[in-house]
């Protein structure tokens, strides 16, 4: 059981440090595009940017 919840948290940890890099990699530019468009997950990046 315990390394059953290790390898879950192992990746839990990985899932966060992608979106992390994945928000700081966006420009500016190219989501205000898209939220003007009118897509909900990038007004939800801009909140978060």
């Amino acid at each position: 059981m315990d390394i059953t919840l290790l390898v879950f948290l192992i990746l839990l940890n990985g899932a966060f440090a992608m979106s992390e890099m994945a928000l700081t990699a966006t420009r500016k530019a190219r989501l205000q595009v898209l939220v003007e468009s009118g897509d909900a997950g990038a007004v939800a990046a801009m909140d978060l940017h």
